[in-house]
């Protein structure tokens, strides 16, 4: 699955992303966690501030165009099923909201 995706989408991915899976999926992950990655020319140009909250800040008017990410079918299928229970548990956040649509809206990637 390609998409574009913008600076805070690439930011909110990594934290639905699973943490564990077998050696394939996490290499997989390793992988599509570099794509999400900011180059130094984009940490530049953004100008990032992490808070010890956790909270991350950036130049948005220096935002640049949104990036084209690959996303492998397995961490595609990975993904919706971490979105499918935390939306039973009503979990979900206002960082789920993107993907939660553009994840759920896509056909079953298992058939």
């Amino acid at each position: 699955m390609k998409v574009e995706l913008t600076v805070k989408q690439r930011i909110n991915l990594q934290s639905i992303l699973p943490a564990q899976g077998d050696f394939l999926t996490m290499k997989m992950l390793r992988v599509l966690r570099e794509d999400l990655s900011f180059s130094q020319k984009e940490h530049e140009l953004l100008k990032f501030k992490q808070y010890p909250n956790g909270s991350v800040e950036w130049d948005s008017k220096a935002e640049s165009e949104k990036k084209k990410i690959e996303i492998p079918e397995t961490i595609v299928n990975s993904v919706k099923e971490i979105l499918e229970r935390a939306n039973a548990a009503k979990k979900i956040t206002e960082a789920h909201l993107d993907f939660y649509e553009m994840f759920m809206s896509l056909e079953d990637q298992t058939e």
